[in-house]
């Protein structure tokens, strides 16, 4: 766990990567204002975190910045910092806990019948559960947890197809967790970029902080370096390829 100080320093980082992406973003999307791409498709939801999900109730200072985004971001942002940094290490005990929709000791979950699918689909999620390490380098620990959630979730409910949407489905390494299936079942990458983690996360290290090799390469193009998508396969090919890749 960082101290409230080193917790703000990365709340800085996060939050100065979202000034210089929403800028980038706006050169793609004239018609938008600066306040609401910061708001929608940046980090600074995340920079503002008081829990371990982005931020959604706004502090009136928050909001005074992204007013005075619209006129001037740099200025608006320089003005910010101060008050940003204060924030950020009050925030700091409340946002690094354990993520409460995760069993203990679990990257992954699985989540009830969805009403927009049908109801033999289920949806996994995801969250770096063994930080500063990456679950994408313990393999056997992954596998473990996709088996688990494979037996639980289908003992509760008719499963028996595996979905989830994430940049992810665009990294080998997580790839190489799922059965050929998995890929050619995946759907066209998605175009935009949004202020949520299954865009996002891929400007986050395993640790927690700015990943700023991703970050650069997005400012340098104004394209995802991992465009997120929806794959999915069948629970029998799912079990059948980690049992033989990983067990």
């Amino acid at each position: 766990m960082w101290s409230d100080k080193e917790f703000a320093r990365n709340c800085l980082e996060f939050f100065d990567f979202a000034v210089a992406s929403a800028k980038v973003f706006k050169k793609l999307n004239p018609e938008k204002t600066f306040s609401e791409i910061l708001k929608n498709h940046t980090m600074l939801p995340w920079s503002l975190r008081n829990s371990t999900a982005e931020c959604s109730n706004y502090p009136a200072s928050a909001l005074a910045f992204l007013e005075e985004a619209d006129s001037d971001p740099d200025k608006a942002a320089a003005k910010f910092h101060p008050e940003l940094e204060k924030i950020a290490a009050a925030n700091s005990s409340s946002a690094q806990v354990w993520n409460p929709q995760f069993k203990p000791g679990m990257s992954l979950r699985w989540q009830g019948p969805h009403p927009d699918l049908e109801p033999n689909i289920c949806i996994i999620h995801m969250w770096n559960g063994i930080a500063p390490k990456s679950f994408l380098n313990e393999k056997r620990y992954l596998a473990e947890n996709f088996m688990s959630i494979l037996d639980e979730s289908q003992k509760a409910h008719p499963f028996d197809t595996l979905q989830t949407f994430s940049w992810l489905n665009a990294n080998l390494r997580f790839l190489s967790f799922f059965p050929q299936e998995w890929q050619d079942n995946a759907q066209e990458p998605h175009p935009g970029m949004y202020a949520n983690m299954g865009f996002l996360g891929q400007f986050v290290t395993a640790d927690g902080r700015l990943n700023k090799k991703t970050a650069q390469m997005y400012l340098d193009s104004g394209e995802l370096p991992f465009k997120p998508r929806t794959c999915f396969c069948s629970y029998e090919a799912m079990r059948e390829h980690l049992k033989k890749n990983f067990f």
